[in-house]
């Protein structure tokens, strides 16, 4: 009866507190609880056991009570940053990555870019060859004013995505880093020629434009004609 589930919960509550590591205790208080409780209620308890098997070296029953936690609670991203972090440090890279892009999503969505930008550093420790992860941090660095960070991210990525002969991400990161440091011919130029080799002729012509702009401003006559030939 009722009476009898309180008392037993008090009981379990007063024992979980005398002894806070004793998973039994613990484990037996959700069991009960779920009887004539909404399971809901235990986010905090399913952590601090996750904690405590963590602790205990019982990685496989961690494992399993944060599963349990994300299906309760898959838009809680303490539950999810917790996970995360122990799927790191057992060395379980590739879940990690795939549970960092979820996460972010979750911090992004409620206006988090500092826990966005902690979660991709973590990952890009572990995992510096997931390159839509840097390409995220970088939209975050820029999204913050960052923008020598965003600068920077942008161009190392440029240079792996031209090396991968991945050209619609390649024009990306070049559109970008055209839109922070638009002085920058350099770059400017490879994007029109970009453009242009992918038959994107309206945008090729509008950065020759803008390229033969800049050269005449700058007195260079030459380049800026041969930059309205490429036009025609």
């Amino acid at each position: 009866n009722a009476g009898d589930f309180a008392g037993a919960i008090e009981s379990l509550r007063a024992l979980m507190s005398a002894r806070p590591d004793d998973t039994r205790a613990r484990v037996r208080y959700i069991d009960l609880y779920i009887q004539m409780g909404d399971e809901s209620d235990l986010m905090e308890d399913y952590l601090q056991l996750a904690r405590i098997f963590i602790r205990k070296g019982s990685i496989i029953e961690a494992t399993q009570t944060f599963e349990r936690l994300l299906t309760l609670h898959p838009d809680v991203a303490i539950c999810r940053e917790e996970f995360v972090q122990f799927l790191f440090e057992q060395g379980q890279v590739h879940r990690a990555v795939e549970e960092t892009r979820v996460l972010v999503d979750l911090l992004e969505a409620g206006q988090n870019d500092a826990g966005a930008a902690r979660a991709l550093d973590r990952a890009l420790n572990y995992a510096p060859e997931e390159l839509d992860l840097r390409e995220r941090l970088a939209d975050i660095h820029l999204r913050t004013n960052h923008r020598g960070m965003a600068l920077e991210t942008y161009r190392s990525l440029a240079r792996h995505y031209e090396h991968n002969n991945d050209t619609p991400r390649l024009i990306r990161v070049i559109e970008r880093i055209v839109r922070i440091d638009g002085l920058n011919v350099e770059f400017r130029q490879r994007l029109a020629d970009l453009y242009h080799r992918e038959g994107m002729i309206e945008q090729a012509n509008e950065q020759y434009s803008l390229l033969a702009d800049q050269y005449a401003e700058a007195g260079l006559y030459d380049l800026a004609e041969h930059q309205y030939r490429r036009m025609l």
